[in-house]
């Protein structure tokens, strides 16, 4: 597991490559996942929250064109969104499941 804050390349796509550092280890764990086919970074946004907070997940489910979770991390002051592609719309109760475990 890498522990630089920045990840590109293979199944990371987008012009954003730095990331939450508490994220890094979930974002690491999902990138070996086979069924995922590409992960979108987003900004990362500073919220009012105080800095001691715990890391937290709420994915969010998207259709249409391209399956998936839209993915809000948050750890203390730190708001970041992460798109998850999947290959197909079947494996999405798996990979929210296996979000939960992650936490």
């Amino acid at each position: 597991m890498s522990t630089k804050t920045t990840r590109s390349g293979g199944k990371y796509t987008g012009s954003h490559t730095t990331i939450i550092p508490e994220a890094a280890k979930i974002l690491d764990e999902i990138h070996g996942w086979n069924f995922v086919k590409k992960i979108a970074l987003g900004l990362i946004k500073s919220t009012k929250r105080r800095g001691g907070s715990q890391l937290r997940l709420h994915p969010r489910e998207f259709n249409g064109p391209a399956h998936g979770l839209q993915i809000t991390i948050s750890k203390g002051g730190s708001l970041q969104e992460v798109y998850i592609y999947l290959e197909d719309h079947t494996t999405l109760k798996y990979v929210s499941h296996r979000l939960e475990q992650l936490c």
